[in-house]
């Protein structure tokens, strides 16, 4: 298995609908949902990659959503684009190196 380390230094999620109570009690643990879910990714990235910014997009949910369940959306929204950010960052390496070495 590999090791990658991931940092994130700030995350803005906005709300929109949903009560202030389950916004608040969704934040709170928030950061275990992400390093559970982040360590159950499988990233075959081997170099560094500092996208700086992932955009994860509207996420619409029902307004009667309870804050476990909307915790674990936000995470694997921001874990899927992560991941797919990380492909594509890869992909785009291999092409390079790939253009280079026919050069």
């Amino acid at each position: 298995m590999s090791r990658y380390r991931i940092n994130i230094e700030r995350l803005n999620v906005s709300l929109h609908g949903v009560s202030a109570t389950v916004a608040e009690e969704a934040s709170q643990n928030l950061e275990a949902e992400l390093k559970r879910q982040l360590g159950a990714m499988r990233i075959s990235h081997r170099g560094a990659t500092e996208p700086g910014f992932f955009d994860m997009g509207p996420l619409q949910v029902d307004p009667n959503i309870d804050s476990a369940t909307l915790r674990s959306l936000i995470a694997e929204r921001l874990c899927t684009v992560m991941q797919h950010e990380l492909h594509a960052s890869e992909a785009n390496e291999y092409s390079d190196a790939f253009r280079e070495a026919g050069s």
